[in-house]
């Protein structure tokens, strides 16, 4: 290839590279990313910044994702393009020293780099949002996170309302907050490291034994949000079979769509109209196998994972809790309930002692 061909080839190349970028770029912050529902598979965006994390997980993907099936089909069509033929063929020595040689190397680095810069821009966005901006809260709304062998405590303010005093409530494996409440929380260890997860919140920090790590997020979807929408996403399912049951004048279709339409408008899901994560959870809520989850366990599923994200010892897999998000009615009556408990209130000796798989506080609300 002469040298004025190659070069006017290569800088063809390169336009049409960087415009389908640009247009890949465009068509996936326009359509895709305000659409996708999650990254982590039916975990919803339950925190103010979960969008902002899921959206720089996407803009990795794609953008790397982009080049990589790029450079994999410039790759095997020249392996296919430039094979040796014949046995006779010799191969040709290329200096990469010409002009228009270096040019197939440093524009699409140069393009590579750009794309680069971009990355690094969205994750300073999104690390100064969550780790360096502290939103302002109220003295009540600051928790401590203790990690422990193996087990989460909880430290609230009592009814004072100031932590550290003598009527505070600890909680082990369970975390009780209000929707649309900002919270800062002190993470500690009191013997190895761990690391606090909330995998719905979108929020990993390790906890380093000897260091209080202050941290913050923010619930945007309670419990009963979450309950809400699964029983109107199982409702048009059931509006629809029970449609499609009288169009067959089928009488068992149409009374086991009745059924389920009633089950749903009492606030239970039979798992003849369930889908997504609520028929993946049949498994594991459906506490007596009835094939109907319940108020109680639409409840229970209605909370979030709280894990240990660090191998902290022989017993890390059993280091989890539950996270409870409420509307602030049902979580006064929450905190109302525990706090007219007797022995809620404990010495820090005390908390610790006690065995990791028993909350201390654990009433929920009806």
């Amino acid at each position: 290839m002469s040298k004025e061909r190659s070069s006017t080839t290569s800088y063809i190349v390169f336009a049409a590279t960087a415009i389908t970028c640009i247009l890949f770029a465009l068509t996936i912050f326009s359509v895709v990313m305000p659409n996708r529902i999650t990254w982590m598979m039916d975990r919803p965006q339950a925190s103010s910044y979960a969008y902002h994390i899921d959206g720089l997980f996407g803009l990795v993907t794609y953008l790397v994702g982009f080049w990589f099936i790029l450079s994999e089909i410039v790759l095997f069509y020249f392996i296919f393009k430039y094979r040796r033929k014949t046995p006779e063929q010799k191969a040709e020595y290329v200096s990469g020293e010409e002009p228009h040689e270096k040019q197939w190397i440093s524009v699409p680095h140069i393009l590579v780099i750009i794309c680069d810069v971009v990355l690094v821009v969205a994750t300073i966005f999104v690390w100064y949002k969550v780790k360096q901006t502290l939103p302002p809260t109220k003295p009540e709304n600051v928790i401590k996170v203790i990690g422990q062998q193996w087990a989460w405590t909880f430290q609230y303010p009592g009814p004072d309302k100031v932590l550290d005093t003598d009527d505070d409530i600890y909680c082990v494996d369970e975390l009780h907050l209000k929707v649309d409440t900002v919270y800062h929380f002190k993470l500690s260890s009191t013997d190895v490291l761990h690391s606090f997860s909330i995998p719905a919140f979108r929020i990993k920090q390790d906890s380093v034994p000897g260091r209080t790590i202050t941290g913050w997020f923010e619930p945007t979807i309670s419990g009963e949000q979450q309950v809400e929408g699964w029983l109107t996403t199982a409702g048009t399912f059931a509006g629809k079979k029970l449609k499609a049951a009288e169009k067959s004048g089928d009488p068992k279709l149409i009374s086991d769509a009745k059924n389920a339409m009633k089950l749903i408008n009492s606030g239970e899901i039979p798992k003849t109209v369930a889908t997504g994560y609520v028929m993946k959870s049949f498994g594991v809520y459906d506490a007596n196998e009835d094939d109907i989850l319940s108020t109680e366990e639409l409840h229970e599923m209605g909370g979030y994972d709280i894990q240990c994200a660090e191998i902290c010892g022989i017993g890390h897999g059993l280091m989890k809790g539950r996270l409870y998000v409420h509307s602030e009615k049902e979580y006064d009556k929450w905190l109302t309930s525990i706090t007219g408990q007797a022995g809620t209130q404990v010495s820090e000796t005390e908390r610790l002692e006690e065995s990791s798989s028993v909350a201390l506080s654990n009433v929920r609300p009806e």
